[in-house]
């Protein structure tokens, strides 16, 4: 009772007095660690009044809809599922949707909701970024296998420059970072993939006919491989 009446009092007075400091289009995110909807649980249906009374005097919409055949939650535990993490935009925010989906995350026991909006365009200034090698790379000792016998083809250079400062600006230095940044961009194409094929897998657990205990199970443990 002490949770629900903390709950109450800030969906009462601490997130009006937030939303009078803000300006444009309105949109609220985030776990509201209750339900407005009985579509949205598969356990005991924990209602807000204050919630409900601020999504409808503020005139927001829900941009999930739950379909009561094969219903989507962002919560599993042992008792029950629960779409307890949602987004609410005004109503002249909702034609600019493109696209909601529900991504089961990583790191934590929630799933991720992602909203997609078209706005307007902004041209961006585009400007150089100054190269700097991660000096967590040298810990793999494939890498450091292929750069000795890269460094060993660079020394043999150095004869050819009028010293080591241009030897090594000139020469060494524009073939490291190239031979750098096309090792790195291979490894994160690796990771994307492994990543990729990881989050597909959760994501048809999520949308299978398990039940919830057994979806719970299967979705930890794809959640340590990501990890």
């Amino acid at each position: 009772m002490a949770k629900r009446a903390k709950r109450e009092q800030f969906y009462n007075v601490a997130v009006p007095q937030l939303i009078q400091t803000g300006h444009g289009d309105l949109i609220i995110g985030g776990d509201f660690n209750c339900v407005i909807n009985p579509a949205d649980t598969s356990g005991s249906f924990q209602n807000s009044r204050a919630l409900t009374d601020m999504i409808r005097g503020l005139h927001l919409d829900d941009t999930w809809k739950q379909d009561r055949n094969k219903p989507v939650y962002t919560h599993y535990f042992t008792t029950g599922t629960s779409r307890l993490d949602r987004i609410y935009v005004a109503r002249n925010v909702t034609p600019a949707i493109t696209g909601i989906d529900i991504w089961p995350a990583a790191f934590t026991d929630h799933n991720a909701v992602m909203l997609r909006l078209m706005l307007g365009e902004r041209r961006v200034g585009w400007c150089q970024m100054r190269w700097k090698m991660d000096p967590t790379m040298l810990r793999d000792e494939g890498l450091l296998s292929q750069l000795r016998q890269q460094w060993s083809g660079w020394k043999s250079k150095k004869p050819w420059f009028p010293n080591v400062n241009i030897w090594w600006d000139r020469y060494v230095k524009p073939r490291l970072q190239r031979y750098m940044l096309i090792w790195n961009a291979e490894r994160r194409r690796d990771f994307n993939i492994m990543e990729n094929h990881l989050c597909t897998c959760t994501y048809n657990i999520q949308k299978s006919a398990m039940s919830p205990d057994q979806k719970l199970a299967a979705l930890n443990r794809y959640r340590a491989k990501l990890v």
